[in-house]
């Protein structure tokens, strides 16, 4: 199963949990308004009951926390080997040729281009590209040498 899936079955199962809990605590609230409680008991039980329904939340923070932290660190090891492949390039294309590769197997993307301005700035151009096919990425690449997108026409002309 992939990660993503896996996340969101656990998130599923997380949110399952907290609709029992709140459904628990207001049935344990209710219990105990029935019950005549000699007094003092209420303060004892309201932080147990209390636990018991911030548990979930403090999980599911302890977990985006996670998350979070991880991503950050994939995102530097990323930068830092982006950066040391464009160091390691001849040219521009090459540059973009590797660090489109690099973003494409981090993402697990099968293909990927990149499209720069033109030297007057008047128009984008595939500059580079990179696929896991190399037939698809003939194809591709035929067809995006013809295609130009000018400047203040269309969606990418803006």
């Amino acid at each position: 199963m992939n990660p993503a899936a896996t996340a969101y079955k656990d998130r599923w199962i997380l949110l399952k949990i907290l609709g029992l809990v709140f459904l628990a605590e207001g049935i344990i609230r209710i219990v105990l308004r029935m019950l005549a409680l000699p007094s003092g008991w209420k303060e004892v039980l309201d932080p147990v009951i209390l636990a018991t329904f911030l548990a979930p939340f403090l999980y599911f923070w302890i977990q985006r926390e996670k998350e979070q932290r991880q991503e950050a660190e994939d995102d530097a090891r990323l930068l830092v080997v982006l950066s040391r492949r464009i160091l390691e390039a001849r040219s521009l294309p090459d540059a973009l040729t590797l660090a489109i590769r690099e973003i494409c197997e981090v993402a697990g993307w099968a293909y990927g281009e990149a499209w720069t301005a033109s030297m007057d700035g008047s128009r984008l151009e595939c500059s580079a590209l990179w696929g896991l096919n190399s037939k698809i990425v003939g194809e591709f690449s035929a067809v995006n040498q013809r295609i130009v997108f000018t400047k203040g026409v269309g969606l990418p002309g803006l």
